[in-house]
């Protein structure tokens, strides 16, 4: 027995399959290639406002957002900061690849993100300096092969709610990390009431607890062993009486 096809048949068939294949790939290339996360898990939506809040006024932020590709090639990815509002004498930096100073909006490296794989090293850092207000920077990544496929979030900082700077320094007082960037060690001096507790918590960029240290005393100067961290960019976390006051970046460079 013998099948015989009839030549139309068999060229619909292909037709058809190859608008099914054009479907597919242009499924593919319609979908989110990018995703966002915060190092807690939290998921992020593009164009989410991601807010942080810091009741001192003198306040400094190091937000860390993951980014995730979800191409089944690798990107090239570079980050871009917008300034929606920014308050007077408050600056505002970003980390990617490296840390660039506050005059730059567009990262000069690119940082290439495997197929399924998330980039961590991207940190949004502002400082207040004693000037109270709320801050919002738009933060946009995009692939440099692609410019217009991009995600964005925008972060929301908010120094001095709650209890004024005056308050707070009534209560306890913590210098900057010194030397920053730091080689071996670096240094903190303090004060705080007697009633109170206080500890210094070290975390990488993807929020890992790396040291935890009790301040003993009510005033001193606390010094902090490094040396087994690799070089790069951490931030510390100023724990007073259990709850976070401050977050701040750290750098280490041997």
């Amino acid at each position: 027995m013998y099948l015989i096809l009839n030549p139309s048949t068999f060229y619909m068939k292909r037709i058809f399959l190859s608008l099914i294949l054009i479907l597919l790939i242009s499924f593919s290339l319609s979908a989110q290639t990018f995703s966002l996360s915060l190092p807690n898990g939290l998921a992020l939506n593009n164009g989410d406002t991601v807010t942080v809040v810091n009741t001192n006024a003198d306040a400094s932020f190091s937000v860390n957002v993951w980014i995730t590709n979800n191409a089944l090639v690798y990107k090239d990815v570079k980050a871009r900061k917008t300034v929606i509002n920014l308050v007077n004498g408050a600056f505002d930096t970003f980390c990617w690849f490296e840390c660039y100073p506050p005059e730059t909006t567009l990262s000069p490296d690119s940082i290439r993100i495997d197929s399924k794989a998330t980039a961590k090293a991207f940190l949004g850092d502002y400082e207040s300096h004693n000037n109270a207000g709320k801050s919002a920077v738009r933060y946009t990544f995009f692939d440099v092969n692609n410019p217009s496929d991009t995600i964005s979030v925008i972060i929301e900082y908010h120094a001095g709610s709650g209890l004024s700077a005056k308050d707070l320094k009534s209560t306890y007082k913590i210098s900057n990390a010194y030397p920053n960037p730091a080689n071996q060690v670096f240094n903190l001096d303090y004060k705080f009431a007697d009633s109170q507790t206080a500890r210094i918590e070290v975390l990488n960029v993807t929020g890992s607890l790396l040291l935890s240290q009790v301040l003993i005393n009510s005033e001193s100067k606390q010094t902090f062993d490094v040396s087994t961290l690799k070089s790069g960019v951490y931030f510390y976390n100023i724990i007073v009486d259990d709850k976070k006051v401050s977050s701040k970046k750290l750098i280490i460079q041997h």
